[in-house]
């Protein structure tokens, strides 16, 4: 069904991935562990963080995941969702698939709780703000992308660590960059 979308399957696993022009798309269909469902988790990626060294990313590994349904494995239940399903993603994907979809915000103080995007998908603040950081610094707008990093090291938490070191690090060569 998802090869028939233009979805390709990933090294025969239940990852399907497709290019959508500014993102990189991957459903992932999970079994539920007595067998009676799939559910249709999505992630999609920015191009701009696609690593090229690697082929391809699995759903898990994509900047932003959400769930769009699920599909029951009993025949008469499947074709009623199977379509809604198609079509759920079809909308899903056409409306995720440029940058400025996901990317809507020059201030950083407009993450709040109430973003559609941290309301959709399995993000934390701290995590969309390091996604606005890449996303700034691909445009090659620094001083954006500096606001987002000073944000993003005023609402991390301190066991943070991981995030913390990004902005660090950020702060650190776009003042050694700017001394240049």
């Amino acid at each position: 069904m998802l090869l028939q979308e233009g979805y390709q399957q990933i090294n025969r696993t239940n990852n399907f991935y497709k290019l959508n022009n500014d993102f990189y798309m991957v459903v992932y269909l999970q079994r539920k562990s007595d067998g009676s469902l799939y559910f249709f988790n999505v992630g999609i990626h920015p191009m701009f963080l696609f690593d090229s060294t690697n082929d391809v990313i699995e759903e898990v590994d994509c900047a932003l995941r959400t769930r769009i349904g699920m599909l029951s494995v009993v025949e008469s239940e499947r074709k009623e969702n199977l379509s809604k399903l198609l079509n759920d993603l079809h909308q899903f994907s056409t409306h995720y698939s440029n940058y400025k979809s996901i990317f809507i915000s020059h201030n950083p103080n407009d993450l709040t709780s109430e973003d559609k995007i941290l309301n959709e998908f399995s993000i934390t603040q701290v995590n969309l703000c390091k996604l606005y950081v890449e996303y700034y610094d691909f445009l090659n707008n620094k001083d954006t992308a500096l606001l987002f990093v000073n944000y993003g090291l005023s609402i991390a938490p301190k066991l943070a660590v991981i995030p913390k070191k990004f902005f660090k690090e950020y702060i650190r060569l776009y003042t050694q960059f700017e001394n240049e």
